[in-house]
């Protein structure tokens, strides 16, 4: 039970940092991401376009916009071809310094507009969530009502404690001497809802 509650909690804890369809990226570090498909008006993927007339903008979380000069190879923003509409683009670490909301879009003569978000996390919280290879850093700042100068054993507070009794069903039961069979359980009728 332990283990589901704590898989529970990691997955709605990634969902908090990472916003409903974006993708994650790490704060500070370059990458090359897959964006796409770019498409005309009929839908139909641009597989030969000229990457340097695309016209490519970021929008950082704190609200600064940042061109971007996109050419096939040789520069910090290289932009090619993969597949079916599928480009690989390189991003620098300079435009992934800001922690939150990424948003990039693509713009070019002949396709629809289309735009990739991303959420920047903080390389602790990148390691520890996405890539597993770091433990999430957590700084107490309060424990037990007092602040931290104090020491931690000064605030804690008894750990002994009593719990209430729990009346189990009689179906549910075991002697000693009973075979070790799974407890019977009674559900109560369903309504037609």
């Amino acid at each position: 039970m332990k283990r589901f509650f704590l898989a529970h909690l990691l997955v709605l804890g990634f969902a908090f940092v990472c916003s409903a369809g974006t993708r994650p990226l790490e704060e500070d570090q370059a990458v090359t991401i897959i964006i796409g498909p770019l498409v005309d008006d009929t839908g139909a993927a641009l597989t030969a376009l000229n990457v340097a007339n695309i016209d490519c903008n970021l929008y950082k979380n704190n609200g600064t916009k940042v061109d971007v000069q996109l050419e096939a190879s040789g520069t910090s923003n290289d932009c090619v071809h993969v597949e079916d509409g599928y480009y690989s683009l390189e991003l620098t670490a300079t435009e992934t310094s800001t922690p939150g909301y990424l948003r990039i879009t693509f713009q070019i003569s002949g396709a629809l507009l289309f735009h990739e978000d991303f959420t920047v996390l903080p390389s602790n919280t990148y390691d520890s969530d996405i890539a597993g290879t770091d433990k999430r850093q957590v700084d107490v700042q309060r424990f037990g009502g007092a602040s931290t100068a104090l020491s931690i054993a000064a605030g804690r507070k008894s750990t002994s404690r009593t719990f209430p009794a729990i009346k189990v069903p009689l179906t549910t039961q075991r002697s000693c001497s009973q075979p070790t069979s799974p407890p019977t359980i009674i559900r109560p009728p369903t309504s037609g809802m």
